[in-house]
């Protein structure tokens, strides 16, 4: 017997939405408990611009289960699409309150604001994503910057701000001083502490995951590499340039040109 759900997954990943629904409805009418085979087909019919089919399938896929963020990431954008604006924000704030992470749902709150025509909170949510989208890429990348210490490469003032607020508040990297660098309790590998900038790793436990003996000493390391493998992750993926570019649409709007051409020439670097 096929396997009606891979079948329609193969389809949905070449983007043949229309003959990927017969396949999820034929799987559900054998067994209706599968919420994540109502959740692609949902999905589908949303590509094909079904919406209202669309909501009814991802509703579905919700009460079977409440506790998959994703769910409620797609219904929201679909009740978006619907203009059933309460009920998108109602949605896709259940998604971040399961992931607290979850920086597309944020993005998509932030686009659900936009058109209701409430562009601060729609910059607030923007903003939001972003940062939760840098804390997602550190925690991805932060494994090797460890051995590789090189020189500071700039990454653009704006992302430098997120930077500041995500990487502060969630990974406990610290922006040091002159005075904090030149403490005799810490070793700072060959660097020259006048001409140390930037973002540093408090505690290498935290970064290597490594216990640490109770007489080994307090190291603190300097990992501008950070900066490097960042930059290059982010001209890789579309998020973050789509995120700054909806910033600067907002600021357009809220008459804000200054911002607004801040935003769009860091969206270009990216």
């Amino acid at each position: 017997m096929p396997d009606l759900n891979k079948i329609g997954m193969d389809f949905m990943k070449n983007q043949r939405w229309n003959e990927a629904i017969p396949c999820f409805q034929k799987s559900l009418s054998q067994d209706p408990r599968q919420s994540g085979t109502w959740s692609m087909l949902g999905q589908c019919h949303r590509f094909c611009n079904e919406i209202d089919k669309s909501i009814e399938a991802l509703e579905n896929a919700t009460s079977l289960n409440d506790k998959e963020p994703g769910f409620f990431l797609a219904l929201g954008i679909s009740y978006q699409l619907a203009e059933r604006f309460d009920e998108s924000l109602q949605s896709l704030k259940t998604a971040t309150k399961l992931d607290p992470y979850y920086d597309t749902a944020y993005n998509s709150i932030g686009l659900t604001y936009r058109k209701m025509g409430d562009y601060r909170n729609a910059l607030s949510y923007y903003d939001f994503a972003i940062q939760n989208y840098l804390v997602k890429c550190s925690r991805t990348l932060k494994s090797s910057y460890a051995e590789r210490v090189i020189k500071f490469f700039d990454i653009g003032e704006i992302t430098k701000r997120f930077l500041d607020l995500a990487i502060n508040d969630h990974l406990k990297i610290h922006k040091l001083t002159v005075a904090d660098v030149k403490h005799p309790g810490i070793n700072w590998r060959n660097d020259n502490p006048e001409n140390i900038g930037g973002y540093y790793w408090l505690d290498p436990e935290q970064l290597t995951g490594e216990t640490q003996s109770e007489s080994s000493e307090h190291k603190r390391f300097y990992t501008p590499n950070f900066f490097n493998t960042l930059k290059l992750h982010l001209a890789s993926d579309v998020f973050y340039w789509n995120a700054l570019k909806n910033m600067s649409t907002a600021f357009h709007l809220l008459g804000d040109e200054k911002r607004e051409k801040e935003h769009w020439d860091e969206a270009i670097v990216y």
